[in-house]
């Protein structure tokens, strides 16, 4: 396996993770593509859960506004 899949480590902060869950880590911070992701997925689940689809709308605004002051 390359070294793309063996970046990080995710686990929950809470609770048991899964050992066969498979994850995709987005630096949205720094990273144009991987707010562009995020906010296609904000979209995606914006039907069934519209206050989490904005709070991460909200997020991925804050990130923008942050990343066009540096």
């Amino acid at each position: 396996m390359s070294t793309l899949f063996d970046k990080y480590i995710v686990k929950k902060a809470y609770g048991e993770t899964d050992p066969n869950a498979q994850y995709f880590v987005l630096r949205i911070d720094t990273d144009p593509a991987a707010r562009y992701a995020l906010n296609a997925y904000a979209l995606h689940v914006f039907k069934d859960d519209p206050q989490f689809a904005k709070e991460l709308l909200t997020w991925i605004e804050k990130c923008e506004s942050a990343s066009k002051e540096i």
